[in-house]
This record gives structure tokens, sequence and C-alpha cells, in this order.
């Protein structure tokens, strides 16, 4: 079978043996492709840069079966070194690489996530600090690619819009707000006019507001618990983050 030239990020690689890697890609198509790199530990000549994560490489792959593919070579483009040493950063990108891995299908087409998970990637590699807003803004923003936007305009039991009176709750089945009317019962998951407006602004490309740190703990609460519940499972990236963050 004739090989392939791809491109695409490093999302995941399982060492397999002595010497090979199992490696799981994020292609500028937006597919999920995973890979056998045959030899890869001990060739540095066939696969340049070590297929080190969240790195940007060409690949040359060659399909064995429906199901399973070769990993020839790669030629590094763009690398995510300066992000590498920052360990806040590296766990950062690591986490969304983890919902990525989990929400995304095989084979199926998303462009609008490899440009996406890109370009914050590159955002994450410069010499700025990671603004604390950045993980909630990103989770919600990370949600709407992937079809679980949370409604949060209007509560989701009586449609009303959302105004700076009404208190707010975020309900994970119902996936949005409940006004302080429809409300009934206890909950955990608080959220106030100022977080939800925040958390809808905050991806519009312009000039991140300015976040209370008490508002992106709220936002992170709400969010982080979503996306686990929404998945069904908890993300091992996500307590390795948060304990950074402590």
């Amino acid at each position: 079978m004739n090989s392939n030239q791809i491109t695409g990020i490093v999302l995941k690689k399982i060492p397999y043996g002595d010497s090979d890697w199992i490696v799981t890609i994020l292609t500028e198509e937006g597919m999920k492709l995973s890979a056998m790199a045959k030899g890869a530990k001990g060739s540095a000549k066939r696969f340049q840069g070590g297929l080190d994560l969240f790195s940007v490489f060409r690949f040359m792959i060659k399909p064995k079966g429906a199901d399973f593919n070769w990993l020839e070579s790669s030629d590094m483009t763009w690398g995510f070194a300066g992000a590498r040493r920052d360990v806040l950063k590296f766990a950062c990108a690591s986490y969304f690489s983890e919902i990525i891995l989990e929400f995304m299908q095989e084979k199926e087409e998303m462009p609008h996530v490899y440009s996406t998970f890109l370009s914050f990637l590159k955002d994450l590699n410069t010499e700025l600090p990671l603004l604390p807003q950045t993980i909630p803004v990103f989770e919600h923003h990370m949600l709407s690619l992937f079809g679980y936007k949370p409604s949060l305009e209007q509560c989701v039991e009586c449609s009303c819009k959302i105004t700076p009176e009404q208190q707010y709750h975020f309900s994970t089945n119902r996936g949005g707000v409940i006004c302080s009317v429809c409300f009934r019962g206890k909950s955990d998951y608080p959220l106030t006019y100022q977080v939800i407006t925040k958390m809808m602004d905050g991806f519009s490309g312009e000039a991140f507001p300015v976040w209370k740190s008490e508002e992106v703990a709220q936002a992170r609460h709400v969010l982080e618990y979503f996306l686990q519940y929404t998945a069904g499972k908890p993300f091992k990236s996500l307590s390795f983050l948060s304990s950074i963050l402590q």
C-alpha cells in the first residue's frame, strides 16, 4: 500500500515494547489517527524531534488495513519547547489534549478543533504567563466545538433571559443555567451573572476581561464537572493540573 504524507499534532504516545511508540495524532484535516512508530525511540534520523507531545510534524504514514497505520517517519515543523519548560502550561496542554482524545471520534473530521488547539498551543508557547481565566474560557470553547455548548443565555426551565438581578445555578443534566425562581433544592454549582457573561464573552477574539479569582474558581468548578459528566469519566490530567494550581 502507498504511503501518505500528513501534517498533525502529537496528542499522545504510548510505549510499546523496548523501541516502539503508539502515537495518536490530530491531523490538519481535524481527524484523530493512531499509528505504530517502529523503532522510534532510537531513531532520531527517521523521527525528528522524538515525536514530542504537542509539536507539529509532517508524517509519512503507511496504512495497514482499515484501522491500523505504520508511522514511517516524521519531520518537525513547529515545536512546543517553550511551554515544555513551564510545568503549568504543559499540564494545561495535557488537559485539553485529553479532552480532544475523549470527545473526538475516530475518522470524524473536525478541522476547527485542529486550528483552535494549534492556536492555543502557540499562545501557551510564548513567554507570557498563563492567565487564570484562560482555562475556563477554553473549556467553554471546547465544549462548544464538540456540540456540548452549555446553555448560558437563558434559563433552561422558563427560557427567561439572564439578568444581573437574578441568581443562577448550573444543571448538569440539562446542560445550562436555571434561575432562582425555577430552581428547586440545593446546588453545589451556583453561577453569578458576572461569571456567566464573562464565560460567554471570553472567546470573542478580543482581550480577555479581568476576572476575579473567585470568578475563575466558580467557572472552573461548573465547567470541569460538566465536562467529566458529559464524558462519563474523570480526566486524569485535570487532577495533575489542579494540583499545580493549588
